[in-house]
């Protein structure tokens, strides 16, 4: 099962294919419907169990989330996992396109959240993966890049 669900509305679908790429680049496995999705399976049936089994929920909110009913529908699932898990750190709201937090559904709006944009979803994921999964996030890092040795990158034919 996945480590991170993403609910999105569909018009944000190359931010959060972007996103999900970066996480997966940090070895955190992660979920989102238009990238994942397993064909001939119930599309709700598949969401909810991604819901229910996963670890954290990304809620990615913008000017087209009024508009999605779907999302509207894993948020309402996605609460439901909270209230009974009793942990509200399970669910992330991220704002994209200049979005208002004052303006996150109201399910959302005591929840901390962070703003994604085009030039920083490398860093956001990178925040994501080093504060909600320390363990995997370290271990898929590459070595720190150094300087090489004079010569050592010429090759001479």
């Amino acid at each position: 099962m996945p480590h991170i669900f993403i609910s999105y509305p569909e018009n944000n679908r190359d931010i959060v294919g972007n996103l999900r790429a970066r996480l997966k680049e940090y070895g955190v496995d992660t979920w989102a419907y238009s990238h994942d999705k397993t064909l001939g399976k119930a599309t709700w049936q598949e969401i909810k169990n991604k819901i229910a089994n996963t670890k954290i929920i990304i809620f990615i909110v913008s000017e087209y989330s009024k508009n999605a009913k779907g999302q509207r529908r894993e948020l309402t699932l996605a609460c439901k996992k909270i209230i009974k898990a009793k942990n509200p750190s399970n669910i992330l709201p991220i704002v994209v396109d200049n979005y208002q937090f004052s303006k996150l559904p109201k399910k959302l709006k005591h929840i901390n959240g962070t703003v994604l944009s085009a030039s920083t979803v490398k860093s956001v994921a990178l925040e994501i993966a080093n504060t909600s999964f320390p363990e995997i996030s370290k271990r898929s890092r590459s070595p720190k890049w150094e300087y090489p040795k004079p010569c050592e990158w010429l090759e001479v034919c």
